[in-house]
């Protein structure tokens, strides 16, 4: 499945992760993919609103994982991790993730997570920034189950 939007605004983008997170559902790893500044941690920030996080939901580019706890009936926590400054796939053991991966009232966003998570990913959110406008093309495409 595939939904997609060209979001003029901060709040286009929040609003259309609203509806993606109609389709998302605990266990869900879902990686995020584009450049700087194109609108994944704002994207999340919709994401995180729609599930009920109460607390401000900032990038996690230093910190480089945050656990967010959720006020939704299947989802307890959203886990948002910024993998941009890692090199090694095998970093991804430090941060104990393998606790996270597969809990049914967990969902998994990660920035940079491509080359990381692709194994375990069930969700790909795209956005690009096509000319030099504000205007971003974001596309959420659910992965199908692999074989």
């Amino acid at each position: 499945m595939i939904m997609e939007i060209v979001s003029h605004s901060l709040e286009e983008t929040q609003a259309f992760a609203a509806r993606v997170a109609n389709e998302l559902r605990g266990g869900d790893v879902v990686i995020l993919v584009g450049d700087l500044g194109t609108g994944k941690t704002t994207f999340v920030q919709g994401l995180a609103k729609a599930f009920g996080v109460k607390e401000a939901v900032r990038s996690p580019t230093f910190t480089v994982m945050n656990i967010h706890p959720a006020k939704h009936p299947e989802v307890n926590e959203l886990i948002h991790i910024d993998f941009y400054r890692m090199k090694d796939p095998k970093e991804i053991l430090s941060l104990g993730l393998e606790e996270w991966i597969g809990k049914k009232d967990v969902i998994i966003f990660a920035e940079w997570g491509s080359g990381f998570l692709d194994a375990v990913a069930t969700a790909r959110v795209s956005f690009e920034m096509p000319d030099s406008t504000t205007a971003r093309h974001i596309q959420f495409d659910r992965i199908e189950a692999r074989a």
